[in-house]
């Protein structure tokens, strides 16, 4: 917090390509508070808003899972441990890619489609970890998957940008990173708790797999993206007294 500001005049700068004649625009305290409460309110009254928090709990579920026991999976099949290692390795450099593209795509085509698509592929590959015994069959896995795991996340700012608009945000996104935190705490137990239930990881491989398609089925019952869903934020906020006269 001692190194980032709100507005480049808190530290006596000025906007790029803003005229110098430009004053810097004032802020009322009370105002600001006023308005992240409206803006608040107004966001989590719509039912689209906890359906984001619910699919960032399922996606996070279902990689989680992969994450944490992709390598035991390969060792139980037989591949070495420093092979095994680097199937993770590799899931996770291929899913640099599709963070990067993923906004971008978002922004062009619409992002509900774009992480219903992630979400399938994230999830489908997973059942090919069923057949897969020798390192080449996990490797491609890992390519495969870390196309759709990559995607996954990274459009949840540009589908939150569309829904609700350029308000302030963050108390309201904190709530889906939540969503995705537990999910990550869960999809980690979880699996560890299955094949200590059933002696194998089929049941774990099933539940990553159907948490993500549930995830993209959540996703595609939300509204399209063309509309905003609260444009009239604004007018809810209430009237600020003026300060008074010294």
């Amino acid at each position: 917090m001692a190194f980032f500001r709100n507005r480049p005049s808190d530290i006596g700068g000025g906007a790029f390509g803003a005229a110098e004649l430009d004053e810097p625009e004032e802020r009322d305290p009370v105002r600001e508070r006023a308005r992240v409460k409206a803006f608040r309110t107004s966001m989590q009254s719509t039912t689209t808003f906890w359906k984001l928090v619910s699919v960032h709990f399922l996606g996070c579920v279902s990689h989680a899972i992969v994450i944490i026991y992709i390598v035991p999976i390969a060792v139980l099949a037989g591949v070495d441990e420093v092979t095994a290692a680097g199937v993770l390795s590799t899931l996770a450099l291929v899913s640099v890619s599709t963070r990067f593209l993923t906004p971008v795509i978002s922004d062009y085509i619409g992002a509900r489609g774009t992480m219903a698509t992630s979400f399938m592929w994230q999830g489908l590959p997973v059942l090919m970890l069923f057949w897969a015994q020798d390192p080449w069959q996990f490797y491609m896995f890992a390519v495969i998957f870390g196309i759709g795991y990559g995607g996954e996340g990274s459009a949840f700012p540009v589908i939150n940008r569309q829904y609700f608009g350029r308000g302030p945000m963050g108390s309201s996104f904190g709530w889906q990173q939540f969503g995705a935190g537990s999910g990550m705490a869960m999809g980690a137990w979880v699996g560890g708790a299955l094949f200590w239930l059933f002696d194998s990881y089929t049941a774990t491989i099933l539940v990553s797999t159907f948490t993500s398609v549930a995830g993209a089925a959540v996703i595609m019952s939300m509204e399209p993206t063309s509309r905003m869903l609260i444009p009239n934020w604004e007018d809810t906020i209430p009237a600020v007294p003026a300060a008074a006269d010294d």
